[in-house]
């Protein structure tokens, strides 16, 4: 700046700063800066920052009551505007009908005050055909009255229809618009949105008077409620969105009497959205009513039964890492026969209990297949498992999803058999391992029987085993002796 400062004392410092005073701010240089400083204190800075500060709390404060009120100056604006473009198009309806009529009229009473006879026509086929055109002239503006008011009736039908077209449009934008903040300040799933636009109320809760109930916003109900929709009988009736500020709840859909009936519940704290028929528990509280619909915050679906706003009865459990579940519930758990489709294990069939596969059942996938006992989702128990890769067949028992305890596996291609203990899915302990071997010789098939019996240690044999091998009728018995599963000799008996 070029300008200086003219107060006495200050030497025509240059103007750098801005003064704060009492009294309106004003150009001053450093000095004058320094002076205000100390005498001031910068209090009027200190009170600009209180007041910025209690305005912030307010305009925090009064946000939403203040987007209800945006919202409801908008929807007002919009009928006032429905109502100005009906009423002047319904003036001049009037006015032509009016019109219309005015012309029939004036015709008529010309007509009544006519006389043919009056005429100077000697001929009378002459006033016959004046009296046919007469009356064909009546008619004629008859039909042509009918035929416009008949238009005009149309028009207001059709209307009507776009009127209701029109206000149906608006409240179903106040509802996503509003649903959509919440789900945006929530950080719920989009899965929700999307549910919310698809979502349809059905025609037994759907009520045809309600194209002509009044919309209304209220607020404040009961200190922390608020309802946008319609009503009838200062009573929540038609479709509306009914917000529980303190419970964080939200419900959107049917309203009958007063009560919400039908359409979506939103927990905003669970981040939960439940669809169906709910019934009435309390005062502004709701619950799912026989059947619908949960969604939770990690987008697993469930779809069936439900009791005490639980599942309980038949449902189908769709969860996020694909896996789906269909069988029956009981206090929000699969309980009863039910049939679990994993990505990992297949198909698995049986009975369940608080939530776990218990008691006899089936698995189905494409490495294996088992049906037996199981115990809290594991093989457990007597069961027979077929290994679909290498062909083998266990009868037994198991424990923890493990072959353990007495069991036979049977090798399908080569016919051989491992009859005993097995533990941590190997043959341990003493065993018996019979061997099938097919064969010809000088044009005559052979048979061969070999049954040996010893000790398993990790799946392998270990030390001496009893052999008889059995051909055609003829026994040979021997001594077989291994180290780690490898024959080491073997010694014939007498």
């Amino acid at each position: 700046m070029n300008q200086k400062c003219n107060k006495i004392g200050h030497d025509q410092k240059p103007i750098e700063y801005i003064c704060v005073q009492s009294k309106p701010i004003g150009l001053g240089c450093q000095k004058c800066y320094q002076e205000n400083k100390q005498k001031l204190n910068f209090q009027s800075i200190k009170n600009f920052q209180l007041c910025m500060q209690e305005a912030k709390q307010i305009v925090i404060k009064q946000t939403q009551n203040g987007r209800i009120e945006q919202m409801k100056y908008e929807f007002d604006m919009q009928i006032q505007k429905i109502k100005d473009i009906m009423e002047f198009y319904l003036s001049g309806v009037e006015q032509q009908i009016n019109n219309q009529y005015v012309e029939l009229s004036g015709i008529i009473k010309y007509i009544d005050n006519f006389n043919i006879r009056s005429l100077d026509s000697p001929n009378p086929d002459h006033q016959q055909y004046l009296q046919q055109i007469q009356d064909q002239s009546v008619v004629k503006k008859f039909d042509q009255l009918q035929m416009q008011i008949n238009q005009f009736m149309q028009k207001l039908h059709s209307i009507s229809i776009d009127i209701n077209e029109q206000v149906k449009f608006l409240s179903e934008s106040i509802f996503f618009s509003h649903l959509k903040q919440l789900i945006q300040k929530y950080d719920l799933p989009y899965l929700f949105q999307k549910q919310i636009e698809e979502f349809q109320i059905p025609k037994e809760f759907y009520q045809s008077e309600s194209h002509y109930l009044p919309f209304v916003f209220k607020d404040n109900i009961d200190g922390n409620i608020s309802y946008i929709g319609q009503q009838e009988n200062e009573e929540f009736h038609g479709k509306g969105l009914l917000y529980l500020t303190k419970k964080n709840i939200v419900y959107y859909g049917s309203f009958i009497n007063g009560q919400f009936c039908y359409g979506i519940s939103l927990n905003l704290n669970k981040k939960e959205l439940m669809i169906g028929e709910f019934e009435f528990i309390d005062i502004f509280c709701y619950r799912i009513l026989n059947y619908g619909i949960c969604i939770n915050s990690n987008c697993e679906r469930y779809e069936g039964d439900f009791k005490d706003n639980q599942f309980e009865g038949y449902g189908q459990y769709d969860y996020n890492n694909g896996d789906q579940y269909k069988g029956y519930w009981k206090a929000g758990k699969r309980f009863g026969q039910g049939e679990l489709i994993n990505q990992e294990f297949g198909t698995i069939k049986g009975n369940f209990v608080d939530g776990y596969l218990n008691g006899k059942g089936e698995l189905d996938c494409k490495t294996q297949k088992y049906w037996g006992d199981f115990k809290d989702n594991e093989i457990d128990g007597v069961g027979t498992l077929e290994d679909l890769i290498n062909k083998t067949k266990y009868v037994g028992q198991f424990q923890k999803g493990l072959k353990c305890g007495k069991g036979t596996l049977i090798f399908q291609d080569n016919n051989r058999r491992i009859e005993g203990n097995f533990k941590d899915n190997e043959p341990c302990g003493k065993c018996v391992e019979t061997n099938i071997r097919i064969y010809i010789e000088n044009l005559k098939q052979q048979i061969e029987t070999i049954v040996e019996e010893g000790e398993y240690i990790n799946g392998l044999k270990s030390g001496q085993f009893n052999c008889q091998i059995t051909c055609n009728g003829q026994i040979i018995k021997k001594l077989r002796y291994y180290d780690s599963g490898e024959l080491i000799f073997e010694d014939i008996i007498i």
